[in-house]
């Protein structure tokens, strides 16, 4: 059994969901979810029931201007955003260790949202990174000097316009792997057939950072898959990996305060 409820996080109202299992006193663990670039919070609703079923409790929420929460969609926000469901999970249980998922964009938004952040578990599907030597960051620098505007292509049928705040965003940050923690226990599930996001930029990013990671990250391929967002039919193998390594991080933590 579970308990499902609709909230608001404050300050901004974000539109959120928060499941939490009703059989125990306080969760085994809390999980946030982090949606990517054109997708909101909907897209977690499997991965929030297995998660309940496992004891954990979680919140999914639409950043602003994505979903059913108001205002401007840009990286700065969402990294805002992130912050602020982090500040909402650890009001309801400050001392429930803290695991979190993120998804494309997100997964690049949330680093830099929890540098300097103690958390048991970060996992990224199907991570965007922009790192700064990747032609394709390049080209949409170049697009965007030459029209105003440069054109991410999801797919031969969608296509996504970034405009100079957006890409101001970026150029305002440094590459993502500066912004990890060396105590960050990280899982990469990333499609092996990923034309958004290439596994040779995971690749790259996590060449960056296990050399200052304590145990280094964890990286999980799925075969012949594309970015979920051309994914019509959504693998469940992105929970059971998440599920997987959660897992493993309670066994190697057992008897700490940072157990999950």
């Amino acid at each position: 059994m579970s308990i499902a409820n609709e909230v608001r996080i404050p300050p901004n109202g974000l539109f959120g969901q928060l499941r939490m299992p009703n059989d125990l006193q306080s969760p085994r663990g809390c999980c946030l979810f982090v949606h990517g670039l054109t997708r909101g919070q909907g897209q977690f609703e499997r991965a929030a029931d297995m998660l309940c079923e496992q004891g954990f409790a979680s919140l999914r929420f639409d950043s602003r201007g994505r979903g059913q929460s108001e205002g401007v969609f840009t990286l700065r926000n969402m990294i805002d955003d992130i912050r602020h469901g982090l500040s909402f999970l650890r009001s309801a249980w400050p001392s429930t260790p803290l695991a979190m998922v993120a998804r494309g964009e997100g997964a690049y938004c949330s680093i830099m949202a929890t540098w300097r952040v103690s958390m048991s578990a970060k996992i990224f599907w199907a991570p965007i990174f922009y790192p700064r030597t990747s032609r394709e960051r390049q080209g949409h620098m170049h697009e965007f000097r030459q029209r105003g505007f440069a054109v991410l292509r999801l797919s031969p049928e969608e296509q996504y316009w970034m405009g100079k705040e957006f890409l101001n965003d970026l150029d305002a940050h440094d590459d993502a792997w500066n912004f990890v923690n060396s105590e960050d226990r990280l899982l990469v599930v990333h499609p092996a057939a990923d034309a958004i996001s290439p596994v040779e930029y995971v690749n790259e990013f996590l060449d960056q950072i296990n050399p200052r990671l304590v145990i280094p990250a964890a990286l999980e391929l799925l075969d012949a898959r594309p970015h979920p967002h051309v994914d019509k039919n959504f693998p469940s193998a992105y929970e059971t990996a998440t599920l997987r390594f959660l897992g493993e991080v309670i066994s190697l933590s057992k008897g700490s305060d940072k157990c999950i």
